[in-house]
Parts: structure tokens; sequence; C-alpha cells
């Protein structure tokens, strides 16, 4: 029924996909802009979108090997005894990340 609709369309992805699709529409076919210089901006757009969505998830999984491996527990039983400036002991954690990065 009309639920089921709802749900489908408030669905993150098809959200976006509609709102594609109708900018598509609006921003270019509807003013007479050809198709082809329409995806030409969708493929520039894509390709400067593409590298951060990969930084963005290779974050996320070093996150998650983070915390499965159980880093953030150490790191906090190593400081937790300190009398060190959290701000201090946040640039020292952030230094240990950019140097097991490389």
């Amino acid at each position: 029924g009309i639920i089921v609709a709802i749900r489908f369309i408030g669905n993150a992805g098809t959200a976006m996909v509609i709102s594609l699709l109708v900018a598509i529409y609006t921003m270019g076919l509807a003013r007479k802009i050809p198709i082809k210089e329409v995806m030409d901006s969708c493929t520039t757009a894509i390709t400067h979108i593409g590298m951060m969505l990969l930084i963005i998830g290779g974050g996320g999984a070093f996150k998650q090997v983070l915390i499965n491996g159980g880093v953030g527990d150490y790191v906090a039983k190593l400081f937790k005894g300190t009398s060190l400036s959290p701000i201090l002991l946040a640039w020292i954690i952030a230094a240990i990340l950019r140097i097991s990065l490389g």
C-alpha cells in the first residue's frame, strides 16, 4: 500500500536516485541542454567525488580494524593514569596514527 511506497521512496538510496534523475531533467534536459553535455557534467562530478568516497570508505575500514584489534582500549589504558592535557594526548594519538599509516 501507501506505507510501502513511502518507505521505498524514503529509503536513502532510492531518494538519491530520484533526486539525481529530477536534477538531470530539470537542470539539463528541460532547459534543452544536449544529453552529451549533461552526461559530461555528471562524469566530471563523479571523478571529483570518487577519490573522496574512497578516502572516507578507507577511513571507516581502518576505524573498524582499530576497534576489532582492541587498539582503542589499549590506548585508553595506556593514558588513563597520566596527568597530560587531553589536547596533548589527542595530538600524540594523531601522531601515532599518522606514523602507522605511513
